[in-house]
């Protein structure tokens, strides 16, 4: 049914998702790839494989704000916490593990041979413009706090 999953519908893509993580805003990307279903409900949930290993992932989506939250869970291990916004076909944003932060991209697997070249360069560092976004307004904060 048009509207309910696709690029251009409320409720991304179900399917193979590929993308990569990052560290810092100059770092290096780590590949990452997984397989995401996302039910009309809003209930998120998959698994993949990334340069750690495998992993599951568990979250929601929420079609008003367009807004992704899951966990990724390396079993026997530990967990990831990732809060993305869904836009353009892809969804990015900012993964945390206790004090440690970081950026990411996904898109569905094969996405990027459709896009035109304007599309590409506009796009290009979603991850990395978030995680400045972030250090600066955690910077804002500890500036404007009252003692």
């Amino acid at each position: 049914m048009p509207g309910e999953h696709g690029d251009n519908g409320s409720i991304p893509r179900s399917g193979v998702w590929a993308g990569y993580y990052l560290y810092s805003a100059r770092g290096a990307r780590h590949a990452q790839r997984m397989k995401l279903a996302f039910s009309p409900a809003g209930a998120l949930s998959g698994d993949g494989d990334d340069d750690i290993g495998f992993f599951r992932v568990a979250g929601q989506f929420d079609p008003a704000s367009n807004v992704v939250l899951w966990v990724k869970t390396y079993p026997g291990s530990h967990d990831v916490h990732y809060r993305g916004f869904y836009e353009k076909r892809r969804i990015w944003g900012t993964w945390r593990i206790q004090n440690t932060r970081g950026g990411f991209c996904i898109w569905p697997e094969g996405m990027q041979n459709g896009e035109t070249q304007a599309e590409k360069i506009a796009d290009e560092r979603p991850a990395e413009a978030a995680i400045a976004a972030n250090a600066k307004m955690n910077l804002s904060r500890r500036f404007t706090r009252k003692s």
